[in-house]
């Protein structure tokens, strides 16, 4: 994700902070460059409005999904170990 991503005015993660919520997440499906990261820092440290943010690349999302068994990598399958 870069910042061209963010929307056809670029202002996603400005209408993201401006939400009434304690954690701003932003979770994409890919790399997430170091620019989106500054710009999610630099609203999530403003002076009088800190706020708690995560950021969720492409593979950590596939870790969490492999974690709680919701993409198929055999986090269900059980292989049959033949009796001796």
């Amino acid at each position: 994700m870069t910042l061209a991503d963010l929307g056809k005015n670029g202002d996603q993660i400005d209408r993201l902070f401006s939400e009434p919520a304690d954690l701003m997440v932003l979770q994409h499906c890919n790399e997430i460059t170091s620019p989106v990261r500054a710009m999610m820092r630099a609203y999530a440290t403003r002076m009088g409005q800190l706020k708690t943010y995560c950021i969720i690349n492409g593979f950590d999302t596939l870790r969490i999904l492999n974690a709680y068994e919701k993409c198929g990598l055999g986090g269900t399958y059980k292989r049959k170990i033949p009796c001796e």
